[in-house]
């Protein structure tokens, strides 16, 4: 009885674990929305050790998931020219369903995020 209880508690971790693999390994694309006006592009992009950040084009970016398996953040800097600009904190994971952002703006509006469809793993980023 002993070793049936212990075979099925090993059994347990282990689907607990393969479960867990399976969160990992994400990547999330962002885009500026065509709306947005067209002299806002990235100036500068950071991340923490937990998730890769890169940057695709000037109003395009992705996230993915590092080796560790962890929730990470990254920061990205937008302008349209030396006055206006907007910092994007981002915070991503395996265990979320959607990234969070929160944004510090001068001369420029952070309208939110939107998810661009189901499984499209893409959001539009939206200003004014």
């Amino acid at each position: 009885m002993k070793r049936v209880i212990i075979s099925l508690l090993g059994c347990c971790v282990a689907i607990g674990a393969a479960a867990d693999q399976k969160l990992c390994g994400y990547r999330d694309f962002f885009h500026f929305s065509d709306a947005t006006h067209p002299n806002i592009y990235i100036v500068d992009a950071n991340n923490t050790q937990d998730l890769y950040l890169q940057v695709l084009g000037p109003r395009s970016f992705e996230i993915r998931d590092s080796y560790q398996c962890k929730t990470g953040y990254a920061q990205i800097t937008i302008t349209d020219n030396a006055y206006h600009w907007c910092v994007l904190d981002i915070k991503d994971g395996p265990y979320m369903r959607h990234p969070s952002i929160s944004a510090s703006c001068s001369g420029i509006g952070y309208l939110g995020m939107n998810y661009d469809g189901l499984n499209s793993y893409s959001y539009t980023l939206n200003f004014d």
